[in-house]
């Protein structure tokens, strides 16, 4: 009875139990529904007075009120919270939050208390607690909580901030980690930096950004791009970790075997594991320990240095205070320097340079030194007489081996004498060179994407971006820093901390530390420190003015550097500096207060800036980094504000979004920094500048100019003081800029330069002009030229008492610029001088044939095939200084002596000087009657000299044949050149008639001509930045082949499709503009090349944890962006689908290939066949992209073929379909071989197998539950085997089904309702049939996923079968083919 009462109990609670489980589930939506407990009025936020607890399955669909303010917990279950909808919901409570299996959430989750996530949750909104745990789901946010522990297979987009941050294998975080204490499991992958106090990492962890700490441990296999920084310690364990930037500790360093590190290392004590790869310069206070077979690249300055056996290898030269112990097998490439003993231990120690010790050099069996050997004893035990290269300095040497080896000692190196260094003067001419670039790093410069210098993009390549952007080569001279060795001194073993206001003196360390700690110094002198090193927070050093040589500069993160009270701070760095991110030097002073000077080796690298988001000080560095060694590198990671100069013989670089300023005002400030202030302008000569020849009743004009220079060039424009006088009779000087005047003289205010005045003598006669009371003097003696600065003269100005005039117009209108081949008119007058009044009267009346000719000024020659006509009539052309070609043309003077010139035209261009004279015969006087005048030539020239300028300015493109392009057809104009591809551009100078101006550019100075750019033709519309920014004009030179033309072979076009250009404005000879610069189509441009990008494209297995994928399952995840790029690798924005569509043009299409790497697969795998994927062939802004999780490769389409696996399967891109161009892809972008070509690899190696679910046949006795045995199996070749590495499939009971059951055993599956296998099964006692209370036998299967079925019937068709067993209670009657079976028990 007992029995049946307890069955009956069994039953009511099981009734109860569905009861519950078959209740509704309900939605809420806040407003007019609400969680049982909660309340709501208004638009005020939902309070659930009680907890809240959701039931499962209850959904929350909420659009006008999003707050739920909880007192007490929160119990979600699988609840689905505005999932999908743009507005999330909030939870706050105060207490604990707690979820199920299968919750999904858009919003934001609050508690005082925990906050605890089941397996599989979705959420797209932020989390904060007191403590965060999750099992395994993405969250698209951030976390913040003083515990938070992520859960296997966890994907957080945002940051985590924390005190404690723990997390399980396989987990992604897409920003930043901070904390006090961080321990990152294995295959983690973050993507920002790492922050915190105590830092250790499992296996295979890679980090995008930095890594900054106080102790920092980092585990196997760890791959970090950014700078790793650990205050008190760095441990880089063993083994095949990749870290790519710098390694900085104010503590010891240890890497070990097998690690690679691309960057500085600075520490206390540096010690490897061997095997090491160490590329970048050791900075070690203590011991430097080299492993056996490791390999340096780069300098080491050490306390010692130990480099061990056998095979290590220090590329680089090597300073050591202390010893330098080289081991069996090892040694230095490059020079060595201790301040103690050099030994070289048996056998075959060796240093290929030079080696000098302070002490003692040891050569032991074998050792070799390639250079000078230098120190007071030399021990020569190689067994070798002759060991060293070089000489032997030293003052005693001896040989235990064989007294004969000793070394014949040379006192001292010889004094090589005073060298031909520069001179101070000329040591500043060099500087300023350099200082007229700005940055230079001769050996290599680079900057980032999206890099600008004055408001210009950085583009093009070489070593220096030039002020304008436009980066260039230069090969100049680095003057040696002073003083040129620096200088030595013993650290004192002081050590001060956040110590204020330091007086100059010897120190041995400054050290900031704790959040917003502060040090300063008082200045005034001169400091020698040891080390200045900063701790990880928000540190600052204030430096007063003075000089400070510092050995070693170990920075950390968030810290600067500023300078108070203002004044010059010049920083000797020996060793090097290296600092973290968010590192500032003097950001709110003057760039001229700050020079850091760098020694031999002593690199400057400091990591990004702003990386902590905004209020980030406006200069990463604001002042002069100097050195002239090709040791020196200078590095900046991103978002890097530097304003001043970079001069280093070595390389340069900037990170992406590098902001540069180096204007005139800041080139200025630095140079006088330096020392190297332009010395007080002086006047080199002065010039005047005159007119030759006049009538008398005219005025001359006569300038002066304070020259700076031997040419003119330019002018000294400071206050000027000076008298001209005209030596002749009569004379007097009147307008322009006369201060004062007195008979012959008049003095002349200056402005720019130059001062001017009109000379007069109406009684004719040769004037000559001279200087004097010149304030300041002239160096050089007085110039004359005529006016027009190109011929010179005798200084003096001849008044004719009659003559001819050429004017614009009468009586005295100046001729203006004309345009080349326009008509234009002018007058000759022939006037002579009214010598009572000094007015013109016309010399004669009525026809006279004149001869006339033209002289060409500037260029001083007339170039062939041109013509100057007047009236269609040609006159005579003339080179500068030789006038005498003229042309008769008959003209007609009226009473006032005025003969019209009409249709003057000039075929070319330049600065012009018309020239006439008549011949008359003797004549009757009208003045006098019964006299004859006597016969006399007349003659004169222009009123003034005249620019001719160009009609027409053209900037066209060349073909590759020299042809100019025409590229005016309907879009899409046939193909021209890839984006970024150089071509020749030129700038041509047209006549109204479009025939070449060919004296166009060799004119002095010459006319400096550009091409621009003026808007799109196709496509058109175009993308944003289409515009002047893609177009590198290249640097326009004269074309000697060519007349009037300038040529550039350097031009590029950085973007897609068709651009118009434009000739840039110019200013001809000072008159201005061409009249006409028409625009003119260049291109097509396509794309240079296709890459995929490699940091965001990856091809996923389905079960990342155990790295396989079966064969026909639809969960490969694959994402790739292809980007269109220039050859330069910018992306072309305008190869755009849908801009190309507007000229009914196409874009390339792409499909997705795959190949088995090794074993190469082969035609009758038929992988053309087998892969299930969704492409995008849209074109959006340059970048083509793909994010599909739902690819499959399908099993072979040979129903029941088995084959694989296919463990090295990669999945590659080949153009489908080229569109309107072929572009290839990038020579970078790594190819693989499939059996339909070679296609573009997408990141991801994948490993695929056929799999089945296979149930075992399982028996027992009655009365007892019967185990259910399911595990997944791979083919693996030649057999199929239970697939360990499977942890990822999930099993279902609900899945289970009898499917005969004889004995109407009607069993139940009891235990676990669903799971995930480990090891590839299902773990004993997890899942069971239950005893059904009889003996029995029923044949059940399992439902597993399609891609796990088998062809169990071996039909080979389709469909495929899900897996069968049978199962047995009571005696197992075996198997009917078995004769005997004896079952024994040991």
């Amino acid at each position: 009875m007992r029995h049946f009462n307890s069955l009956a109990l069994l039953l009511i609670a099981l009734a109860s139990g569905l009861a519950s489980v078959s209740a509704a589930a309900a939605t809420y939506n806040l407003k007019q529904s609400l969680p049982e407990g909660c309340s709501q009025q208004g638009n005020d936020p939902v309070f659930c007075s009680n907890g809240l607890n959701l039931s499962s399955d209850d959904i929350i669909d909420a659009s006008q009120v999003l707050v739920i303010n909880v007192t007490g917990d929160v119990n979600l279950q699988n609840a689905q919270i505005n999932v999908g909808s743009n507005a999330g919901v909030t939870i706050n409570a105060t207490g604990n939050i707690t979820t199920g299996s299968g919750f999904a959430m858009q919003g934001s989750l609050n508690a005082d208390g925990n906050v605890s996530f089941g397996s599989g949750n979705q959420l797209v909104g932020n989390v904060s607690a007191s403590q965060i745990t999750t099992n395994s789901g993405t969250f698209d946010g951030s976390m913040e909580a003083n515990q938070i522990t992520l859960g296997y297979n966890t994907t957080v987009t945002g940051n985590l901030i924390g005190g404690t941050v723990s997390t399980n294998d396989l987990v992604t975080i897409g920003g930043s980690v901070s904390g006090t204490q961080l321990a990152i499991g294995g295959v983690n992958v973050i993507n920002g930096n790492v922050m915190g106090t105590t830092i250790t990492t499992a296996q295979n962890v890679t980090i995008g950004g930095s890594v900054s700490g106080t102790a920092v441990t980092l585990g196997s296999q760890n791959s970090v791009t950014g700078p790793v920084t650990g205050s008190l310690s760095v441990s880089l364990l063993p083994s095949g970790s990749q870290y790519g930037n710098n390694i900085i500790s104010n503590g010891p360093v240890f890497i070990g075997s097998g690690n690679q590190v691309n960057g500085n290392i600075s520490g206390t004590d540096i010690t490897t594991d061997s095997p090491v790869n160490l590329t970048g310069n050791i900075t070690a206070t203590g011991i430097f320990d080299l492993a056996s077979g490791s390999k340096v690249t780069g300098n080491v300055n050490a306390g010692s240095v130990r480099i061990r056996a056998s095979n290590s290898d220090i590329t680089g030269d090597v300073s050591s205070a202390g010893d330098i112990l080289i081991e069996s097998g090892s040694g230095i490439t490059g020079s060595a320097v201790s301040g103690d003993t050099i030994k070289m231990l048996a056998a075959n120690a060796y240093i290929t340079e030079n080696a000098t010790a302070t002490n003692e050099i040891i050569m032991n069996t074998g050792a070799t030194i390639g250079g000078d050997a230098t120190a007071p004893t030399i021990l020569n035990n190689s067994e070798n007489p002759d060991p060293v290269g070089g000489d032997e300095f030293c003052d005693d040497s001896s040989s235990s081996h064989d007294a004969n080896h000793a070394f014949a000692c040379t006192a001292a190196p010889p004094d090589p004498g005073p060298g031909p260094g520069p001179s101070p003067g000329d040591q500043c001419e060099l500087f300023n060179d350099l200082a007229d670039y700005g940055i230079v790093g001769s050996n290599g410069f680079d900057a980032g994407n999206n890099s600008e210098i004055n408001n210009n993009n950085i583009v093009g390549e070489g070593n220096t971006p030039t002020p304008v952007g436009q980066v260039d080569t230069i090969n100049l001279d680095f003057p040696p820093l002073n003083p040129a060795v620096f200088p030595s001194f013993s650290s004192p073993g002081t050590f001060l901390e956040n110590e204020t206001n330091t007086p100059p003196g010897t120190y041995g360390t400054i050290f900031t530390d704790k959040k917003n700690g502060l040090s300063s110094t008082s200045g005034g002198g001169t400091y020698y420190i040891d080390t200045i090193s900063f701790s990880t927070n928000n540190n600052t050093l204030e430096l007063g003015p003075g000089d400070y040589f510092v050995k070693n500069m170990i920075l950390g993160n968030n810290s600067s550097i500023n300078i108070s009270p203002a004044g010059l701070v010049r920083i000797y760095v020996l060793n090097g500096i290296t600092g973290g991110n968010d590192i500032s030097f003097n950001t709110n002073g003057s760039v001229g207060n700050l020079v850091v000077y760098l020694y031999e080796g002593a690199d400057f690298t400091v990591g990004n800036y702003c990386n902590g988001g905004n209020n980030c000080p406006e200069f990463t560095f604001n002042g002069l980094i100097y050195s002239p060694y090709a040791t020196t590198d200078i590095t900046f990671g991103n978002n890097t504000n530097f304003q001043g100069g970079a001069l280093t013989p070595g390389n340069i670089k900037f990170g992406n979004n590098t902001v540069i300023t180096y204007t005139p005002e800041v080139q200025a400030a630095v140079v006088d920094a330096a020392g190297c202030a332009p010395v007080d302008a002086e006047v080199h000569h002065y010039r005047l500048l005159h007119t030759t020849e006049t009538v008398a009743c005219y005025a001359a004009a006569v300038q002066v100019q304070a020259c700076a220079d031997a040419t003119c060039s330019a002018t000294f424009d400071d206050p000027v003081g000076i008298t001209v006088t005209a030596a002749l009779a009569n004379s007097s000087w009147q307008g322009g800029d006369i201060s004062s005047s007195s008979g012959t003289s008049a003095n002349l205010n200056f402005s720019n330069g130059s001062g001017l005045a009109g000379l007069r003598n109406s009684s004719g006669g040769t004037a000559a002009l001279t200087l004097s009371n010149a304030t300041p003097t002239a160096v050089e003696a007085t110039e004359c030229y005529d006016l027009s600065g190109t011929t010179a003269t005798s200084c003096e100005v001849t008044f004719n008492l009659a003559g001819l005039v050429i004017v614009g117009a009468a009586p005295d209108v100046p001729l203006a610029t004309q345009i080349a081949g326009d008509d234009f008119n002018s007058v000759l007058r022939a006037v002579r001088t009214n010598t009572t009044t000094g007015a013109c009267e016309a010399r004669l009346e009525g026809a006279q044939t004149v001869n006339l000719g033209m002289e060409c000024l500037n260029p001083g020659a007339c170039q062939a095939g041109q013509s100057y006509t007047i009236n269609g009539t040609t006159i005579g052309l003339n080179n500068a200084g030789n006038v005498t070609n003229y042309a008769p043309l008959n003209v007609t003077f009226d009473a006032n002596g005025n003969a019209p010139l009409v249709a003057n035209n000039y075929s070319d261009v330049g600065l012009l000087r018309l020239h006439a004279e008549l011949t008359l015969p003797e004549a009757p006087s009208p003045t006098e009657p019964g006299l004859n005048d006597p016969a006399t030539t007349l003659t004169g020239i222009s009123i003034n000299d005249f620019v001719v300028k160009p009609h027409t300015l053209v900037a066209a493109a060349l073909t590759d044949t020299g042809t100019l392009l025409n590229a005016s057809g309907a879009a899409p104009q046939p193909l021209f050149k890839s984006a970024g591809e150089p071509f020749n551009m030129v700038v041509q100078a047209q006549n109204s008639n479009g025939a070449v101006t060919p004296n166009f550019g060799l004119e002095s100075p010459q006319t400096t001509v550009a091409a621009g750019f003026a808007s799109m033709v196709f496509p058109n519309p175009a993308a944003p930045g289409s515009d002047a920014s893609k177009l590198i004009s290249g640097t326009f030179t004269l074309d000697t082949n060519n007349d009037g033309t300038f040529i550039s072979s350097n031009s590029r076009w950085l973007e897609a499709g068709t651009f118009n250009a434009q000739a840039a404005a110019i200013n001809y000879l000072g008159t201005g503009d061409a009249l006409v610069r028409p625009e003119v189509a260049v291109g097509r441009f396509a794309p240079a090349e296709y890459l995929i990008d490699a940091s965001v494209s990856m091809a996923d297995n389905a079960c990342l944890a155990g790295g396989f994928t079966y064969m026909s399952e639809p969960s490969i995840n694959v994402t790739y962006r292809v980007q269109a790029l220039n050859t330069l690798d910018g992306v072309t924005a305008n190869y755009d689908t849908a801009l190309y569509q507007q000229a009914s043009a196409a874009t390339a299409e792409l499909s997705v290939q795959s190949a088995n790497t090794s074993p190469a697969d082969s035609t009758s795998d038929a992988f053309e066949q087998r892969l299930n994927i969704t492409t995008n062939n849209t074109w959006n802004n340059g970048v083509l992209e793909v994010n599909d999780s739902a690819v499959a490769f399908l099993r072979h389409p040979t129903v029941g073929l088995i084959d694989g696996p296919f463990a090295s399967l990669r999945l590659g891109l080949q153009v489908a379909d080229d569109g309107l161009d072929v572009t290839p892809w990038a020579n970078s972008q790594p190819l693989i071989t499939t059996q339909v070509g070679d296609a573009a690899a997408i990141p991801g190696v994948l490993n695929l197998r056929y799999g089945h679910t296979v149930l075992d046949d399982i028996f027992g006795p009655e009365g007892e539950d019967l185990d259910i045995v399911l595990q997944n199996q791979y083919f693996n070749g030649s057999q199929f085997v239970l697939n360990s590495e499977d942890s990822c499939f999930v099993y279902d009971a609900a899945n289970l089904s009898i499917v005969a059951d004889p004995a109407n055993l009607n069993a139940s599956p009891g235990g676990a309702s669903t799971g995930t296998l480990i090891n590839g099964e299902v773990p004993p006692g997890t899942w069971w049939w239950q005893d059904p209370g009889a003996v029995g036998e029923f044949i059940f299967e399992y439902d597993t996923q399609p891609w796990l079925e088998f062809d169990w019937s071996n039909d080979a068709s389709l469909p495929l079968d899900d897996p069968t067993a049978t199962a047995g209670f009571g005696q197992y009657r075996g198997n009917d083919r078995i004769i005997f079976w004896l079952e024994r028990r040991n």
